[in-house]
């Protein structure tokens, strides 16, 4: 909802959430052998076994339209949670893994060589930054560095050395600073 005072107009929202929790349960699976052979019993071993205990929470959130916010701040975010408690058995541990190694996505594309890689969307101004990306991708693929990548790499080694000389040795030697 939108509040005008004076020439400032905010936009608030609001987020209540009570009795949250989260759980992860342990079931026993056996085979009955008596008369209902092969059909499996299930059988609750306890209670609900909480990773999150239910909690509540609300948050607050108050948005300023001014493009200036010399007097307030442009967001403004208040919470409050008045506790939380959180336990995970070794069992639940193993099986969340579990659950997530199965819902995983199989083939997920990442892309290749984050590092090199535009962080701009691809049009005909970024085209150059692009190509330069496919270019030292298939460079390091094929193990084929330009001197500019190798001289780059000479100038961190040189920077690097005589720092990890220090941070390793400045205890044993007195004339190097930490």
């Amino acid at each position: 909802t939108g509040s005008s005072a004076g020439s400032d107009s905010f936009l608030y929202k609001e987020l209540q959430i009570t009795g949250f929790s989260v759980y992860c349960d342990e079931y026993d699976t056996t085979v009955s052998s008596a008369k209902n052979s092969g059909v499996q019993s299930v059988t609750k071993l306890s209670n609900h076994s909480y990773i999150l205990e239910p909690s509540s929470f609300q948050a607050t959130l108050r948005q300023s339209d001014s493009n200036n916010c010399v007097d307030f701040p442009k967001y403004l975010f208040n919470a409050k949670l008045s506790e939380l408690g959180i336990r995970l058995s070794k069992n639940q541990l193993e099986l969340v893994n579990q659950v997530a190694i199965a819902i995983k996505p199989k083939n997920v594309s990442r892309p290749l060589f984050p590092e090199y890689r535009p962080s701009l969307n691809i049009n005909p101004t970024t085209a150059k930054q692009w190509w330069q990306y496919a270019y030292r991708s298939i460079g390091r693929l094929n193990r084929r560095r330009s001197w500019a990548e190798f001289f780059i790499a000479y100038k961190k080694r040189k920077r690097y050395i005589p720092l990890y000389k220090r941070s390793a040795h400045y205890t044993d030697c007195e004339w190097l600073e930490p």
